[in-house]
């Protein structure tokens, strides 16, 4: 192996993430801080505060409740028939928003 090709693979080898100033390694906080920045999914609390009751859903979690795929939650999205929330740059939709959809889009038996 080369030195040139060594050294490419190691500036391709992740970094360890540095920890944040305040942060130690061992507290909840910590933790919880971690797993935010590695994408984890919020999850809703089980308490009976009604805190998370309308919990909002990211593209998958759209597509799960609507029974379609994540593509077409983007599309609706884009066409702008579906109501949603920025939160940065990323994306959510209320469960109340998507039961909104359902019933504008309900078609009415004839009998």
């Amino acid at each position: 192996m080369t030195s040139e090709r060594r050294a490419a693979e190691n500036k391709r080898a992740p970094k360890p993430s540095a920890q944040r100033k305040g942060e130690t390694a061992g507290t909840p906080e910590h933790r919880m801080a971690s797993a935010v920045r590695a994408g984890a999914k919020h999850r809703e609390s089980t308490s009976n505060t009604g805190e998370f009751e309308d919990s909002l859903l990211d593209y998958a979690g759209a597509a799960r409740y609507l029974c379609t795929t994540p593509r077409h939650i983007r599309e609706l999205w884009a066409k702008r028939y579906l109501a949603a929330i920025k939160v940065g740059r990323c994306v959510r939709f209320s469960k109340k928003d998507l039961d909104a959809f359902i019933s504008a889009r309900r078609v009415r038996a004839l009998r």
